[in-house]
């Protein structure tokens, strides 16, 4: 049974701006929504919503940002006194926040927790281990991130691309709590994709925003780019790739057509994703109707946040479909999609805060 939550206005000031992942905290059933320029966040769950005090331990931040550990635990990075700093938050409470080497919040200073709390940072593609009250700099990993993260036993996972290996599309990198250094333990290659590559007009690629998630259980969950090419007269295939062997063997499931996915909208990117267990995955997909052409220049419509879940069709057979969808106005608006550790999507536009559980 899926329930969809009805919009909420949130009085979030866009004007303001946020940073990339953006201003949410999703744990559980709640999303907490921090309202940048204030000290208040707004916090809602099925439909209702107050407006509160954010906690003591991010009094007078700005630019918040929050990533969910496949550990199950959340780090954030906000700025404070022109300081940014770090916290870690068990889906209770903040940790004491800790000053760190990044000279700016959000995206260029990504932050992940492991299971015992202790906090990883990703700044400029250096990471940097929390050491007590203060960041030591263990270097950078044998490849650029495309997708990292941190697991309940403290490893750090590393998923990117060797410019000078030509056969795998990423390499999967591990650093074991207390080891001396990498290891390589999988990859994925151009061969385990060279089937649905015939089928994908432009052929396979990564979405640029991100490739996937990890799942709790060890999981590798990967997707290709959703994005149509040219004007969207034609919608490519997709794929959702996963492996439960570190990148061993990978398993390719072609993705059901547009029609079928996006109620034959064109696709355009996927927003955020969530990976449960190697059989429980969604995501957000963006979509919109064509653009029109007038014979001088193209017009584009509104578009629509699409969540998609893997489950059963009435046979019993695994398959992919589409379990809600929620307007997305304009063509450049900014919005922001995330999951909690439950999967249950947020939704953040102009409009407001939905949330499907």
């Amino acid at each position: 049974m899926i329930e969809v939550s009805p919009t909420l206005p949130t009085g979030y000031n866009w004007n303001l701006g946020a940073l990339i992942p953006g201003p949410l905290l999703l744990s559980r059933d709640r999303a907490q929504l921090f309202l940048e320029g204030s000290q208040l966040w707004t916090v809602a769950a099925h439909g209702a919503a107050s407006t509160q005090n954010v906690p003591a331990q991010i009094s007078g931040a700005s630019g918040f940002g929050a990533w969910r550990a496949v550990s199950g635990v959340w780090g954030t990075t906000f700025t404070v006194g022109g300081k940014v700093r770090a916290s870690m938050y068990d889906g209770l409470a903040f940790a004491a926040p800790m000053d760190t080497p990044c000279t700016s919040a959000g995206g260029s200073c990504e932050a992940r927790a492991a299971g015992d709390g202790h906090l990883w940072l990703n700044n400029g593609g250096n990471l940097f281990e929390q050491s007590g009250a203060t960041f030591e700099n263990r270097g950078g990993p044998p490849v650029t991130p495309s997708l990292w993260d941190v697991n309940a036993s403290g490893t750090v996972i590393v998923l990117g691309h060797d410019p000078l290996q030509n056969t795998s599309i990423l390499e999967i990198w591990t650093l074991a709590a207390g080891a001396g250094g990498w290891t390589k333990v999988g990859a994925l290659k151009t061969t385990d994709v060279a089937a649905a590559n015939a089928a994908i007009e432009g052929g396979f690629q990564l979405g640029a925003k991100a490739p996937g998630a990890l799942a709790p259980d060890g999981s590798i969950h990967l997707w290709s780019d959703a994005r149509c090419v040219g004007t969207g007269q034609h919608n490519k295939t997709q794929v959702h790739v996963r492996s439960k062997d570190w990148g061993q063997t990978w398993d390719v499931s072609t993705l059901p057509s547009a029609d079928t996915l996006t109620g034959g909208l064109m696709s355009w990117s996927d927003s955020a994703f969530f990976a449960g267990s190697y059989d429980n995955v969604r995501w957000v997909m963006v979509a919109s109707p064509p653009p029109t052409f007038d014979g001088f220049a193209y017009s584009y419509p509104n578009r629509t946040y699409d969540v998609i879940a893997r489950c059963t069709d009435k046979l019993g057979a695994p398959t992919y479909m589409r379990i809600a969808s929620e307007a997305l106005p304009g063509w450049t608006s900014p919005s922001y999609a995330g999951f909690s550790e439950r999967g249950v999507a947020t939704l953040l536009t102009s409009v407001g805060l939905s949330q499907v559980y």
